[in-house]
């Protein structure tokens, strides 16, 4: 069996991505709804929350990807 390498710098580039695309979506949601810009800084933590339920799902479908070429 080999062994599984994590590779740091390339999990934080995807996690950064996904924290983006959160952000992206709530500077959406503010011009969408014509809310106060301050929204950028107070719903930081459900912007967080979201980055990492991107970065999770990104994960598995990597890890589902992987399992299906490994068995070709």
């Amino acid at each position: 069996m080999k062994p599984i390498t994590i590779h740091p710098r390339r999990e934080f580039i995807i996690w950064l991505i996904a924290f983006l695309c959160s952000n992206l979506l709530n500077v959406y949601g503010i011009i969408h709804y014509k809310t106060s810009w301050i929204e950028l800084v107070t719903q930081l933590g459900y912007v967080f929350v979201l980055s990492l339920l991107l970065y999770f799902l990104v994960a598995l479908i990597r890890l589902i990807v992987g399992i299906i070429r490994r068995r070709k």
